[in-house]
């Protein structure tokens, strides 16, 4: 080959090359775009009309009917459904637990899993349902809290059970002496069924010589990237105080005992000369490690608290002062952290309520991974919601719930507002300074009340959003018990 034709191929060669290379370039910018459409969410704050069943009635303000799921007397007993959490799975499914009462007098754990549309998953257990009962002893109240759905669609669910340790036979009556709370955690597979390869055949459960003479309440739970287990809750230890408690469990369902001591870590005297101590919620961090959040009390005075540790319970003493932050928000010691969430940038939000001298007020502030607080959101670094429902009522008491930040920081936050067994939910969207935003629902709050009888109760338990809407989980007064729904927002 001469070396004219040779440039020739070379220059040919050079020209597929830059070809190829915008191809790749233009396909690159399109599936940027795609994915940034796709991550982004885009919602107004409207109820859903296509999710669940017409209520015929407009529970959100808009003049228009609305449509809900709803859900009553699934133990069979005629009386109360309490909703507690919801958890979206990789696959958009939506699983929703709680308790109903039964016809024994006693409430059951259900699970429901539903479909996009918000119809039963009739492959899920008993066509989309599964009651669990009876857990450590008959005719016993069972409790639930969370629940987690891993990419292996492996379902964990936590809460607590009664558990009698001393009671008396009277005229061939039990009469009981003394009733404790024993948690646990139960294991499903993707249809329902329990795995009885986990725990004891299928629950974990803590050792008699770990329960005596306390009693434990189980309130939150997370499966880290590894598949280990955390929950979190309160005790009773029979010193007259609550005691906050952390616990990391293995896949097979035993305590992983390199973890705090023996598998739990205790939380007592967050604050000095406090008498009790309170876990509400928990988030795992990108680098495994673990933000705790609830209230430490000495009488009626209330502080708020993060705490960091990492995957082996010990405090990370590089955050805050010595691992810890305490807040007394309004400066009146009325302060709850009730949930905690780390957006994509690693910003760490908490919500919760403080009293105001008069009344409860909904907060939220935003931190960095070192516990700093960032007084640049909201006013002085705390954004606080007062009567978003504008009841004539200067009484009114706004209990912060539940939070999630999206990829951009829009941040969502849900909860309730009235007084007196007669409240309303509000779901508020913040923009990442903390002010309101008000291209959401109306003037950037929605407003929900009414699910069932006019004029009653109304609870937010739970809520999570994905790319493009918002799944809240409450439940209503209907004259005589509480029922619960399910309300999709677009």
């Amino acid at each position: 080959m001469c070396i004219r034709d040779r440039n020739r191929s070379i220059n040919k060669i050079m020209l597929n090359d830059k070809k190829i290379l915008i191809i790749i370039t233009i396909f690159s910018v399109i599936s940027l775009f795609i994915a940034t459409k796709i991550l982004s969410t885009d919602i107004k704050g409207i109820i859903s009309n296509e999710f669940g069943i017409n209520l015929y009635k407009d529970i959100d303000l808009d003049n228009n009917n609305d449509s809900a799921v709803i859900i009553s007397n699934v133990a069979n007993g005629n009386w109360d459904d309490r909703g507690k959490y919801i958890y979206l799975d990789n696959k958009q499914n939506i699983y929703i637990i709680g308790h109903s009462w039964n016809s024994s007098n006693n409430y059951d754990i259900f699970i429901m899993k539903f479909n996009k549309k918000g119809r039963l998953d009739e492959n899920f257990a008993n066509k989309g349902k599964l009651i669990i009962k009876d857990i450590f002893q008959e005719e016993t109240n069972d409790y639930s809290s969370s629940i987690c759905v891993n990419d292996k669609q492996e379902i964990y669910i936590l809460g607590y059970s009664d558990k009698y340790s001393k009671y008396s036979i009277v005229d061939d009556t039990k009469v009981i002496k003394d009733i404790g709370k024993t948690l646990y955690i139960v294991k499903l597979k993707e249809n329902g069924s329990i795995d009885k390869n986990f725990g004891k055949n299928g629950i974990f459960y803590l050792d008699e010589n770990i329960t005596k003479n306390r009693s434990f309440y189980a309130n939150c739970m997370r499966v880290d990237k590894d598949g280990k287990i955390y929950i979190a809750g309160h005790f009773w230890n029979y010193d007259q105080n609550y005691d906050g408690y952390i616990m990391k469990i293995n896949k097979n369902g035993e305590l992983d005992i390199n973890f705090g001591k023996k598998g739990i870590l205790s939380l007592d005297n967050i604050k000095e000369k406090t008498r009790s101590d309170y876990i509400n919620s928990f988030v795992i961090g990108k680098d495994n490690k673990i933000y705790i959040t609830g209230c430490t009390s000495a009488g009626n005075k209330y502080n708020m608290f993060v705490i960091k540790i990492d995957n082996e319970g010990n405090l990370d003493k590089t955050f805050a002062k010595q691992g810890k932050l305490i807040q007394n928000i309004l400066k009146n010691n009325g302060d709850i952290g009730r949930s905690i969430y780390i957006s994509k940038n690693d910003n760490i939000y908490l919500i919760g309520s403080t009293w105001n001298g008069y009344n409860f007020d909904t907060y939220v502030i935003k931190m960095n991974n070192k516990g700093e607080i960032d007084n640049n959101f909201g006013e002085n670094g705390k954004a606080i919601i007062d009567n978003p429902g504008k009841i004539n009522d200067p009484y009114i008491d706004d209990f912060g719930n539940c939070i999630y930040v999206d990829r951009k920081e829009k941040i969502y936050i849900s909860g309730e507002t009235g007084k007196n067994n007669n409240y309303d939910i509000y779901i508020i969207r913040l923009n990442r300074k903390g002010k309101v935003d008000t291209s959401f629902g109306n003037q950037g709050k929605v407003i929900i009340k009414d699910v069932g009888n006019k004029n009653g109760d109304d609870r937010c338990e739970s809520m999570t959003v994905n790319n493009n809407s918002i799944f809240l989980l409450g439940n209503n007064f209907n004259i005589t018990n509480y029922d619960t729904f399910l309300i999709k927002i677009k």
